[in-house]
């Protein structure tokens, strides 16, 4: 014959509060330290893209003064020795055909 030893274990109330309190607070703690880490995460990508939009910003204004420098040296001559020709002569890239016997009207 085999004697199983039995125990009673008594769960009051406020032990099952106890730890529903505790497993919430255990779940806010970890909900408000991975809200902290994104916004840190947040403002340091936000300066590291500030810098860089400020040597972006630097290298557009060396590309805008350069650009600046060099147009001021094109002339009509310098064009022509390049090969380019007036288009004032020859602007006839758009013209209206006339067909004969076909008319379009807008009557009310």
């Amino acid at each position: 014959m085999t004697v199983k030893n039995l125990t009673v274990t008594t769960v009051y109330p406020y032990q099952k509060f106890f730890w529903l309190l505790s497993y919430t607070l255990l779940a806010l703690l970890a909900l408000y330290l991975y809200f902290v880490s994104t916004i840190i995460f947040s403002v340091v990508k936000a300066e590291n893209l500030r810098t860089e939009l400020g040597a972006l910003q630097s290298s557009v204004n060396e590309l805008e003064s350069s650009y600046v420098s060099l147009s001021g040296g094109v002339t009509i001559d310098f064009a022509r020795e390049l090969g380019y020709q007036d288009a004032s002569n020859h602007a006839s890239f758009a013209y209206q055909v006339e067909t004969p016997g076909v008319a379009l009207s807008y009557s009310r």
